[in-house]
Protein backbone atom coordinates (compact mmCIF):
# COMPACT_ATOMS: atom_id res chain seq x y z
CA UNK A 1 0.00 0.00 0.00
CA UNK A 2 2.80 2.40 0.89
CA UNK A 3 4.52 1.66 -2.39
CA UNK A 4 1.34 2.50 -4.26
CA UNK A 5 0.99 5.79 -2.36
CA UNK A 6 4.58 6.73 -3.18
CA UNK A 7 4.03 5.84 -6.82
CA UNK A 8 1.07 8.20 -6.97
CA UNK A 9 2.24 11.01 -4.68
CA UNK A 10 5.90 11.27 -5.71
CA UNK A 11 5.24 12.49 -9.27
CA UNK A 12 2.74 15.04 -7.93
CA UNK A 13 5.25 16.33 -5.37
CA UNK A 14 8.02 16.53 -7.96
CA UNK A 15 5.75 18.40 -10.37
CA UNK A 16 5.02 20.97 -7.67
CA UNK A 17 8.74 21.44 -7.03
CA UNK A 18 9.52 21.84 -10.70
CA UNK A 19 6.86 24.51 -11.19
CA UNK A 20 8.45 26.90 -8.68
CA UNK A 21 10.75 29.52 -10.17
CA UNK A 22 14.37 29.16 -9.17
CA UNK A 23 15.57 31.25 -6.28
CA UNK A 24 17.35 34.44 -7.31
CA UNK A 25 21.08 34.50 -6.70
CA UNK A 26 22.10 36.06 -3.39
CA UNK A 27 22.77 39.77 -3.47
CA UNK A 28 26.44 40.72 -3.27
CA UNK A 29 27.49 42.71 -0.24
CA UNK A 30 27.37 46.47 -0.71
CA UNK A 31 30.67 48.11 -1.60
CA UNK A 32 32.51 49.77 1.26
CA UNK A 33 32.09 53.48 1.84
CA UNK A 34 34.55 55.75 0.08
CA UNK A 35 37.09 56.93 2.67
CA UNK A 36 36.29 60.40 3.98
CA UNK A 37 39.64 61.88 2.94
CA UNK A 38 38.97 60.84 -0.66
CA UNK A 39 35.41 62.13 -0.59
CA UNK A 40 36.41 65.67 0.42
CA UNK A 41 39.64 66.11 -1.50
CA UNK A 42 37.91 66.73 -4.83
CA UNK A 43 35.94 69.71 -3.54
CA UNK A 44 36.86 73.34 -3.48
CA UNK A 45 37.44 75.89 -6.15
CA UNK A 46 39.81 78.80 -6.27
CA UNK A 47 37.83 81.87 -5.31
CA UNK A 48 38.24 84.70 -7.81
CA UNK A 49 37.59 88.18 -6.42
CA UNK A 50 34.84 90.21 -8.06
CA UNK A 51 37.09 93.15 -8.94
CA UNK A 52 39.83 94.10 -11.34
CA UNK A 53 42.78 91.82 -10.69
CA UNK A 54 46.35 92.95 -10.35
CA UNK A 55 49.24 91.03 -11.84
CA UNK A 56 50.01 89.81 -8.31
CA UNK A 57 46.41 88.59 -7.89
CA UNK A 58 46.56 86.64 -11.13
CA UNK A 59 49.90 85.10 -10.18
CA UNK A 60 48.63 84.13 -6.71
CA UNK A 61 45.40 82.66 -8.12
CA UNK A 62 47.30 80.71 -10.76
CA UNK A 63 49.69 79.26 -8.15
CA UNK A 64 46.76 78.38 -5.89
CA UNK A 65 44.98 76.62 -8.73
CA UNK A 66 48.13 74.68 -9.67
CA UNK A 67 48.47 73.49 -6.06
CA UNK A 68 44.83 72.42 -6.00
CA UNK A 69 45.22 70.64 -9.33
CA UNK A 70 48.26 68.72 -8.08
CA UNK A 71 46.44 67.78 -4.86
CA UNK A 72 43.42 66.55 -6.83
CA UNK A 73 45.68 64.48 -9.08
CA UNK A 74 47.24 62.80 -6.03
CA UNK A 75 43.76 62.27 -4.59
CA UNK A 76 42.60 60.70 -7.85
CA UNK A 77 45.57 58.34 -7.79
CA UNK A 78 44.70 57.30 -4.21
CA UNK A 79 41.06 56.80 -5.25
CA UNK A 80 42.08 54.56 -8.16
CA UNK A 81 44.36 52.54 -5.86
CA UNK A 82 41.48 52.15 -3.36
CA UNK A 83 39.15 50.98 -6.14
CA UNK A 84 41.74 48.49 -7.40
CA UNK A 85 42.11 47.18 -3.83
CA UNK A 86 38.38 46.58 -3.27
CA UNK A 87 37.38 45.30 -6.73
CA UNK A 88 38.55 41.70 -6.22
CA UNK A 89 36.26 41.39 -3.18
CA UNK A 90 33.27 42.66 -5.16
CA UNK A 91 33.53 40.21 -8.04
Amino acid sequence: MAALALTVLLPIACAACASRPPSPPPKPPPPPEVPADLRVCFGGLTEVPDRDLTVGDVERLWKDERKRSAAKTRCGERLLAWIDAILPGLR
